[in-house]
């Protein structure tokens, strides 16, 4: 298969292929198939179509190019569960991404995200990334933001503690 039969290289946006929401370094050193099931999308649809419109949003502003890396989208049951994901993750219902944008720190990315951006829930994780979802349905809160640390623990590993960000009105 090459590059233009290859279902996983189709262009979901002008900047997004689903390849790259579907790509794992994990699934492949673990023999895991990854593949998008056909159900899911235009889930996947939806969400590159917010990251095209997070990236023009981006390069507009800062007037230049702005690409974002993918490092985490749709994660099968299995794939999910081999990197510890939560057991509800927005990653296996293809409405999530962990990400990076080459010009700008993680910080910056998710406050822009927070002023900028309609989401679900957006955390800046760890000061390395910013994990994106959308809503799934009216029951979930909308623009929810947090901030992920580690908080060392004795003799036990770290634990990931989750605190919410909020808008503070200014005085």
């Amino acid at each position: 298969m090459n590059a233009r039969t290859d279902p996983s290289r189709k262009r979901l946006t002008k900047n997004f292929s689903l390849h790259e929401f579907t790509r794992s370094q994990t699934a492949t050193r673990l023999g895991i198939d990854n593949s998008l099931p056909e159900h899911m999308m235009l889930d996947i649809q939806r969400l590159a179509s917010w990251l095209q419109a997070l990236r023009d949003a981006i390069s507009a502003h800062y007037e230049v190019e702005a690409p974002i890396s993918i490092s985490s989208g749709y994660r099968c049951t299995k794939l999910n569960n081999k990197v510890g994901g939560s057991k509800n993750s927005f990653h296996s219902k293809a409405l999530a991404v962990d990400i990076e944008c080459s010009i700008l720190t993680t910080e910056e990315l998710f406050q822009f995200i927070r002023s900028c951006m309609r989401f679900g829930q957006v955390i800046q994780e760890f000061d390395g990334w910013v994990h994106v979802s959308l809503n799934m349905d009216a029951n979930q809160s909308e623009n929810q933001a947090l901030r992920a640390t580690k908080v060392p623990r004795k003799f036990r590993k770290p634990k990931t503690v989750y605190t919410e960000v909020v808008n503070y009105a200014p005085s």
